[in-house]
């Protein structure tokens, strides 16, 4: 079965389950690409691709596994140096790690009850990849808006803080969706059983990780030298005081 991932999805989520498919299917073999492109699935006769957004061509028929929801994450570093962003409007201070699109439009764009905002931001790094974007938040280069499913591990690991929590990203162009996609002329029992793991993988994630806000950074970053700092001062204390006092 010729299978094509999104690299980042493919790498954070997929992989990491497969065992689970193998246990149940052992004499399915799986030849796997990881690719941010959308190939002719015809011509390269591909058996399942899992994409983001809606599809274009209606000759392929399209499983959504998650409604995908961006956020905007940094590392604990690059938040402890620069310091944590309050509103969408202080991200025009910051380093911005952006992903390029078809329009190559460089605004993020928030929502807040029926409030929408605007902010162009600039960075130092623009990538067409997912798992680009997520190595160079995760190494502090910036800030980066991630799909919730790739960056799950980092947020539950620490690696990560989610920032901006008050409000909702919504996307620049399209549809921000994860599906399996085939071609309609394609539907063997091995490809329908993959689908349905693949829904099942996605379904139990959400349920299982898909806590977000009580991931985000529970206080300000920029207290984070203030808190350290303390620290200190209640160990020199504790050193200095003379044994047998309380």
């Amino acid at each position: 079965m010729r299978v094509h991932l999104r690299t980042s999805i493919g790498n954070q989520v997929i992989i990491p389950a497969l065992r689970h498919f193998f246990e149940r299917y052992p004499d399915v073999t799986m030849n796997i690409t990881l690719t941010d492109a959308r190939a002719d699935l015809v011509a390269q006769r591909v058996d399942v691709a899992v994409w983001l957004g809606n599809l274009e061509d209606s000759s392929f028929i399209a499983r959504r596994l998650s409604p995908g929801r961006p956020i905007m994450c940094a590392s604990p570093a690059y938040l402890e140096r620069y310091g944590c962003p309050r509103i969408p409007e202080d991200l025009k201070e910051h380093n911005c790690l952006l992903y390029r699109t078809r329009n190559d439009d460089a605004i993020w764009r928030f929502t807040t009850g029926k409030k929408t905002i605007e902010v162009p931001v600039s960075g130092a790094v623009q990538t067409d990849s997912g798992a680009a974007l997520l190595t160079a938040a995760l190494s502090g280069l910036g800030l980066a808006i991630l799909e919730e499913s790739i960056a799950v591990d980092a947020l539950l690991g620490g690696k990560l803080l989610q920032i901006l929590t008050d409000y909702e990203i919504t996307s620049n162009e399209f549809d921000t969706a994860i599906y399996a996609v085939y071609p309609a002329s394609r539907i063997s029992p091995k490809v329908r059983a993959f689908i349905d793991f693949l829904v099942a993988l996605f379904r139990n994630a959400k349920s299982e990780a898909g806590l977000p806000r009580a991931l985000a950074a529970p206080e300000p970053l920029h207290n984070l030298g203030d808190r350290r700092a303390k620290r200190k001062r209640r160990t020199r204390q504790t050193k200095a005081r003379p044994r047998g006092t309380t």
